[in-house]
């Protein structure tokens, strides 16, 4: 389905802010920001990567500061609220914003600046914390164009404010094939681009206000530091009016091709196919959801199995969650593998009839605060047997689903 938005919806900065967009990795990490292009939040992030999926994540990549020069004209396409008041106002040259899953590049951004139009990509590859953006120019008057990107870098774990006083390296290679390398606290980013990448003294960004989280009662004010700057020049690859670009952030080295993104976007769109295969539906609306659906699907790698995380950008895999949501995005997708992983994974961890609402992350212990979490677990092994028409799993479960009763029956926890 195609959700498409368009001038109207971003009068100003504010109601930019009041819609989203969401690309997942199936480890716990994701790629979100507003649709115009700003954090709205503290944990809205261009790159947000799971250290340990599903939920030690790690904040790497707030967003990009997009700086289009046309005939020596700057235009800043970026959009963010700053605490000083002097916001980035990108939006006012953003023609429209269209996610539409069933197109082959669903995530895409138009610009309109200096009689030049910008279209902007993004994707994020299942299983990997990888984000990778292609930018578009199309220039029929010939003009001299040149588009400096700036990564704004955090580098700090997902419910950590930035810490100002770290050090965060840039590793300049001359070696396209190689790559260059942004280095803090034990992480590396590999960046992969055909562009040109210039190093430069480091300084923060200013902080950011993220009106959503001053709402909440969160913290209101955030840092980005930056190093370097990805600058493609539109005009050196071709006498074309049409010139691509493109760049790969990921937490895993991956060589420079000339068609790194398109392969990259192949390997999205293949997974989308198999998602469909499986689950066998065929109303555009089911599509939708079956795709939709995935993003809560994630791995578990203290459980080695998989889990259902609640929501994003906040929450992390609970108990009650997971069991409501378990018929909805496994089952009648046809994820029956996925969906028994999880309920061993669930049965594994009973205790006095109680499931866990919180799984265990490195030595800390399972927080078993949940009443209703058990009989609605009872309930969903139910539905999977019906689904799944696997009814030798009552041999293994029913004693686990025996514990649960008899424990309620005499007082639990």
């Amino acid at each position: 389905m195609e959700f498409t938005f368009h001038q109207e919806d971003w009068q100003t900065i504010e109601q930019g802010e009041k819609d989203c967009y969401l690309l997942t990795n199936g480890l716990g990490g994701y790629s979100g920001l507003s649709i115009i292009g700003s954090a709205a939040r503290g944990d809205q992030a261009l790159l947000m990567a799971a250290k340990k999926a599903p939920n030690v994540r790690w904040h790497l990549i707030t967003n990009v500061f997009e700086k289009l020069v046309v005939d020596k004209t700057e235009y800043i396409l970026t959009s963010q609220r700053m605490k000083s008041g002097e916001d980035y106002q990108g939006f006012q040259y953003l023609q429209e914003f269209v996610h539409n899953d069933f197109d082959r590049e669903s995530l895409q951004w138009k610009f309109l600046a200096g009689g030049v139009v910008l279209r902007k990509t993004i994707l994020m590859p299942h299983g990997e914390n990888t984000v990778a953006i292609k930018y578009e120019a199309e220039n029929i008057e010939g003009k001299q164009v040149r588009l400096e990107v700036t990564p704004l870098l955090r580098f700090s774990a997902k419910k950590d404010i930035f810490d100002k006083e770290q050090t965060i390296l840039f590793e300049h290679s001359n070696n396209r094939q190689e790559g260059h390398k942004i280095i803090a606290n034990e992480y590396t980013v590999y960046l992969s681009t055909n562009a040109e990448v210039l190093q430069q003294e480091g300084h923060l960004f200013g902080e950011m206000y993220f009106s959503q989280d001053e709402r909440d009662g969160r913290e209101a004010y955030g840092d980005a530091y930056m190093n370097h700057s990805i600058v493609f020049d539109f005009k050196q690859n071709g006498t074309s009016d049409k010139y691509c670009g493109s760049m790969v952030f990921s937490t895993q080295p991956i060589p420079y091709t000339e068609d790194i993104y398109n392969t990259l976007l192949d390997k999205v769109n293949m997974y989308k196919e198999m998602l469909l295969r499986q689950a066998a539906v065929t109303s555009e609306l089911g599509k939708q959801l079956v795709l939709s659906a995935d993003a809560y699907v994630v791995n578990r790698d203290s459980t080695n199995g998989k889990s259902i995380i609640a929501g994003y950008p906040f929450f992390e895999d609970w108990g009650r969650d997971t069991m409501i949501a378990l018929a909805g995005t496994t089952m009648v997708t046809g994820r029956f593998t996925d969906c028994k992983s999880i309920l061993r994974t669930f049965a594994k961890y009973v205790k006095n009839g109680l499931l866990p609402n919180l799984f265990p992350e490195g030595d800390a212990n399972p927080m078993y605060n949940s009443a209703d979490a058990p009989l609605l677990f009872i309930n969903a092994v139910y539905e999977y047997m019906e689904y799944a028409n696997d009814y030798d799993f009552q041999a293994e479960i029913v004693p686990v689903l025996e514990q649960i009763v008899e424990n309620y029956q005499k007082g639990t926890d």
